[in-house]
């Protein structure tokens, strides 16, 4: 089991060009809670360096509302990838991913010991188990596409 973030840099410039850059920082420790507070923190200090560096990004969406024509924006995604076989996106996509994904994590997680969980009602009303641990940032963290 293993986190990632998923960085995307687009540059646009004032003609339409686009530049693209996408890379990603992988955590795949023996205790995969480390691994996911490692990946919340990387996902924090992008995000900070994003918001708050010398150079101005914006999230792409924001951007474009704006009706920027030359612009540098970024997307973060924070994911859990359980096995090769499918991956869930923490945040960064929309709040339906996000408490499927937790739904998910908490699934996986439950053979662990010592791993706190809680319990959060889905988009479909119904009450499921969750790790406690960041939960609110997770819970509250914006669409950045």
């Amino acid at each position: 089991m293993k986190y990632m973030v998923e960085v995307k840099i687009i540059n646009v410039k004032e003609r339409g060009e686009k530049d693209l850059k996408e890379f990603d920082f992988t955590f795949q420790e023996e205790s995969i809670i480390n691994s996911r507070n490692k990946a919340i923190a990387k996902y924090l200090e992008l995000e900070n360096e994003f918001l708050n560096g010398e150079t101005e990004y914006y999230p792409l969406l924001d951007a474009m509302l704006k009706g920027y024509k030359s612009f540098n924006s970024y997307s973060l995604n924070l994911v859990f990838a359980p096995n090769g076989l499918c991956d869930y996106f923490l945040c960064g996509i929309n709040e339906e991913c996000t408490i499927d994904a937790l739904q998910a994590e908490a699934y996986h997680y439950a053979k662990k010991d010592n791993i706190g969980l809680t319990e959060i009602k889905n988009n479909e009303g119904k009450w499921i188990q969750v790790i406690d641990s960041n939960l609110d940032f997770l819970l509250n963290k914006n669409i950045t596409i």
